[in-house]
């Protein structure tokens, strides 16, 4: 593997965790309440469906596994995937616009 090639890969990652990580201990750290969406998309996961009024399942799906598997609601774990799956999207994101 060329070296350019592993060092871009290197330094996305490695930036993509620093922000995801720096997100994720300010969120931590946040006293702030769910906002309505959230609250909605919460309250959706309390009872499964396959689709909701407005919006596809998956959002109140992974709320519920979250919040089910850590057995907490607290507005941490209600908003805690979302940091995860953007830092995920922006590493697929960075090797698509690579492709060569």
């Amino acid at each position: 593997m060329p070296a350019s090639k592993t060092n871009w890969q290197t330094t996305a990652v490695l930036i993509v965790t620093v922000v995801t990580g720096f997100r994720l201990v300010t969120l931590w750290f946040s006293n702030i309440d769910l906002f309505v969406d959230e609250a909605q998309y919460w309250l959706w996961g309390q009872n499964l469906d396959l689709g909701y009024y407005s919006k596809p399942p998956l959002v109140a799906w992974v709320i519920r596994a979250v919040t089910d598997l850590v057995n907490s609601s607290n507005p941490f774990w209600i908003r805690m995937p979302a940091p995860l799956f953007h830092g995920a999207t922006a590493l697929i994101l960075a090797v698509w616009a690579k492709r060569e």
